[in-house]
């Protein structure tokens, strides 16, 4: 039971104070944990490969949100940090939104990968993606986004991805919306 971690600590205690007294205690309990070990190794199941690319990915993924790079920038997430974004494009936002388009500045342009800054008073018409998902991360501002017949409310720090093939508007409920909006090529 020791081995398997399942003693409470008064317990734990006993046997840590036997096998400091004996040293053939000391010597079961290893094979006792080795053989444990062994059992465990031959029933493990490998990810695969598709699992630890995705993982491997993660990781890379949060290295580069803890830098923030903006030559090297991370894909934003469920997880993304709107406040570290803020303070990466603060200088790049204009003071006040255009009236009538809104305002664009192209964070991150690749074959796969575009990533912009959106400053907008005005709302965004429906549109459709077949071959890219689209997603945003809100830094300020409050607005409505409608994806098929479903409604969300979204503020600051928000993240949203959208699903390939749904139709999809946003509208403005402030001033203005600030948004860090990333497409992904399939």
């Amino acid at each position: 039971m020791y081995a398997l971690d399942l003693l409470d600590a008064i317990e734990k205690e006993d046997v840590e104070l036997m096998i400091s007294f004996s040293p053939e205690l000391k010597k079961e309990l290893d094979s006792i944990q080795h053989a444990l070990e062994m059992y465990a190794t031959s029933r493990a199941i490998q990810p695969r490969s598709y699992v630890k690319d995705k993982m491997k990915d993660l990781i890379v993924n949060l290295q580069k949100e803890a830098e923030m790079d903006p030559r090297n920038l991370p894909l934003i997430n469920d997880y993304s940090n709107h406040t570290q974004w803020l303070n990466l494009v603060k200088d790049l936002i204009p003071s006040k939104a255009p009236d009538d388009t809104p305002f664009i500045k192209i964070l991150q342009q690749t074959d796969k990968i575009s990533q912009m800054l959106v400053l907008s008073s005005t709302n965004f018409e429906d549109e459709v993606h077949d071959d890219e998902y689209e997603s945003f991360l809100i830094l300020k501002g409050r607005c409505k986004c409608t994806v098929g017949k479903s409604v969300r409310f979204m503020g600051e720090g928000e993240f949203m991805a959208i699903p390939l093939h749904e139709h999809h508007t946003v509208e403005v409920l402030t001033e203005a919306v600030i948004a860090i909006v990333q497409r992904v090529a399939l």
